[in-house]
């Protein structure tokens, strides 16, 4: 009966060190940090686009969004542009997080944000 009782201990600990590693909240805490990389860049470049208006990036020079675009870049993010599909700023070495693209009939924008740290 020992044997039993030793076995079943032994299983019962065993699953339970299995449990913990398979239910580690790692990966969970990993994704939600790169979700609200996402949303704090995805906010940025909005905001972005609400101060300035659609009437003057619609006609504002390609430098001057560009260089408007950069600026807001900080030491966690590094923005960029697309504009009619000529990116107007180095590629950044982060990850691509967020995209907000703005399609009007004589211009395409696309506003990029890249988080540096890594996730």
């Amino acid at each position: 009966m020992r044997y039993v009782d030793l076995a079943i201990a032994a299983l019962v600990g065993t699953s339970a060190i299995t449990g913990v590693l398979a239910w580690s909240p790692q990966g969970s805490d990993r994704d939600a940090s790169v979700q609200i990389s996402e949303a704090a860049i995805r906010d940025e470049l909005l905001a972005y686009v609400q101060t300035r208006g659609t009437v003057w990036l619609l006609s504002a020079p390609t430098a001057s969004l560009c260089s408007g675009v950069r600026a807001l870049s900080n030491s966690t993010f590094t923005f960029g542009a697309m504009v009619d599909g000529e990116p107007c700023a180095p590629s950044a070495q982060g990850v691509v997080r967020a995209n907000v693209t703005l399609a009007f009939f004589a211009r395409q924008i696309v506003l990029q944000g890249w988080s540096d740290a890594q996730a």
